[in-house]
C-alpha cells in the first residue's frame, strides 16, 4: 500500500474515514477490541471516495489562491465499524499522542483542524460526540439522518448532502405526483432507515391520503422472500426501498428470484447509483425502479488524477502483509493495489462531489480564518422579495446591491467546488436533490 494513500505531511491535518471495507454482520463483543478492517470484505466504491479526497487535498495544495504559502496534509483511516473503530477518531482529537479532556477549549489544538467523514449515520452518530464535545468540525459528506441536524447535541456536525427529512420529502412528492396512494416502506434495522427515514415517512404522509398498506425493517437474516410474498399478497405495487446498499441489493435479488414482476421500487439515495444491480440477469422483468439521487456533477482533473497515481503504484502487486505490519490499526488495504485506474473512476460517484465540496468547504473557513476573518455568508429577503447577499473576497468585505447582483463573490463555491471568480452572478435556489427515472429494461 502506497503510504500517501494514508496519509501526507502539511501544516494543517484532516481527517478522513472512509469504508475501504464493510462488515457483513457485526457482532455484539463486550470488549474493547478494534475491528481491523481488512479482514472484512472489500468495498472498492470506500476506495474510489478516499482519491477523491486525496485530489481534492492536491488541487488545494495546487492553488495560488486557497491557503497560499500553507500546505494541507490529511490522515485517513479505513472506518468499517459500528462500534467498534474508534481509535481513528481518538488518533484524530489527541495532542502529542495524549488526550486531555480537561484542557481549556481555547488552548486544545488536536491532530487535525476538521474531520471528512465517516460513511454512514450510525457511524457518524457513535464517534460524533468526540468531536462536538470539543466542537472540532465534521464535515459529512455520508450521514443522512436527521438526528444530527440537532445542533444542540451535534453543534459543530455540518454536511454537504441532503437529510433524511430532504429525502423522504422528495420521495412522498414523487408518490403524489404519480397519485400512488397504497405504498411499501422497506427499510434496514439502523439509525438511516428504521429509526429515521421511516418515522419520517409515516410523520409526513399525514393528510396526504397515501396509505402505508405494509413495512419492514430488515435485518441481516430477514427473510426476504417470505416479505415480498406479504407485500404480493397484499397487491401492494410500489415499494419504498429505504435501505442500506447491502440490504436493498440482497432485496432486489430475491424480488428477481422469486419472480415478482410489474412493481414499481423507488431507490433511495443510499443504493440509486448502485453500478451492479442494472447488470442483474432479470432485473427487467420486476418493474421500473425510480431513483433519488443528487445530481452528478463532474471533478474535471480526477480522472487524470487517478492515472498519475496508479502510475506510480505497483498495480497488480499484493503487499498486504508488509502493510499491515508497518501501519497503524486500519491503515492497511490488500485489494486497493490491486485496482487499475479505471475501475477506480467507474465506480459509484454517488458521494463524489459530496467529499470534494468538504474538503473545499473546509479550507475555505480555514483560508479566512488565517486572514482574521469570519467567514459568513447571510441571505435575507427584501420587502420586494428580491433577495440580497453578503460577500466576501479574501480579507476584505463586499455587499451585493439591492437588485440581487454582486459585484464579486469569492467565498462561495461553483458548482465544480471552486471558489467563484470575480464576475456578477445572480443568487438563486438550487435545488439539492434530483430524480432520475429509469425502466429496469434499460
Amino acid at each position: 500500500m502506497v503510504n500517501q494513500d494514508f496519509s501526507l505531511e502539511g501544516d494543517y491535518l484532516l481527517g478522513g474515514l472512509f469504508p475501504l471495507h464493510e462488515i457483513e454482520q457485526e457482532t455484539t463483543l463486550f470488549s474493547a477490541e478494534t475491528t481491523e478492517c481488512f479482514r472484512h470484505i472489500s468495498s472498492k466504491s470506500g476506495y474510489h471516495m478516499l482519491q477523491v479526497m486525496r485530489f481534492a487535498v492536491e488541487e488545494i495544495n495546487n492553488s495560488t489562491t486557497l491557503l497560499p504559502n500553507v500546505s494541507l496534509g490529511y490522515e485517513i483511516f479505513d472506518h468499517c465499524s459500528n462500534t467498534k473503530n474508534f481509535n481513528s477518531a481518538l488518533s484524530f482529537i489527541s495532542k502529542n499522542g495524549s488526550i486531555r479532556p480537561k484542557e481549556k477549549l481555547n488552548n486544545y489544538q488536536p491532530k487535525v483542524i476538521a474531520l471528512t467523514g465517516p460513511y454512514g449515520s450510525t457511524r457518524t452518530m457513535t464517534v460524533a460526540p468526540l468531536f462536538t464535545m470539543d466542537l472540532i468540525p465534521m464535515v459529512n459528506y455520508g450521514a443522512s439522518t436527521s438526528v444530527l441536524s440537532n445542533k444542540l447535541q451535534y453543534p459543530s456536525f455540518v454536511r454537504t448532502m441532503p437529510s433524511n427529512k430532504d429525502l423522504i420529502e422528495m420521495i412522498i412528492h414523487l408518490i403524489r405526483w404519480f397519485g400512488w396512494n397504497w405504498v411499501a416502506f422497506i427499510g434496514s434495522q439502523d439509525d438511516y432507515s428504521s429509526d429515521d427515514g421511516l418515522k419520517l415517512f409515516n410523520k409526513y404522509i399525514n393528510n396526504t391520503g397515501i396509505c402505508l398498506a405494509y413495512q419492514e425493517g430488515l435485518s441481516p437474516n430477514a427473510n426476504y422472500s417470505l416479505t415480498l410474498k406479504k407485500i404480493d399478497k397484499l397487491n401492494i405495487n410500489v415499494i419504498v426501498v429505504f435501505a442500506l446498499p447491502q440490504y436493498a441489493s440482497k432485496f432486489i435479488k430475491a424480488a428477481i428470484a422469486n419472480n415478482i414482476q410489474d412493481k414499481v421500487w423507488i431507490a433511495s439515495n443510499a443504493w440509486a447509483m448502485n453500478q451492479q444491480l442494472p447488470r442483474e440477469p432479470g432485473i427487467a422483468k420486476i418493474g421500473t425502479i425510480i431513483g433519488i439521487a443528487e445530481k452528478l456533477l463532474s471533478l474535471p482533473g480526477f480522472n487524470e488524477f487517478v492515472y498519475k497515481a496508479r502510475g506510480t503504484t505497483d498495480v497488480g502487486h499484493n503487499d498486504s502483509e508488509g502493510a499491515i505490519k508497518s501501519k497503524t490499526c486500519n491503515q492497511a488495504c490488500d485489494y486497493c493495489t490491486l485496482l487499475t485506474a479505471e475501475e477506480i473512476i467507474n465506480e459509484n460517484p454517488t458521494l463524489s462531489f459530496s467529499i470534494y465540496a468538504v474538503v473545499h468547504r473546509i479550507v475555505i473557513a480555514e483560508d479566512h480564518r488565517l486572514c482574521m476573518v469570519s467567514l459568513s455568508w447571510r441571505i435575507t429577503d427584501a420587502p420586494s422579495g428580491i433577495s440580497t447577499a453578503l460577500s466576501l473576497e479574501r480579507c476584505s468585505w463586499r455587499t451585493s446591491d439591492s437588485q440581487g447582483t454582486e459585484e464579486v463573490v469569492r467565498a462561495g463555491l461553483d458548482e465544480r467546488g471552486q471558489k467563484l471568480s470575480k464576475q456578477d452572478v445572480r443568487v438563486e435556489q438550487k435545488t439539492l436533490v434530483a430524480v432520475f427515472v429509469s425502466s429496469a429494461e434499460n
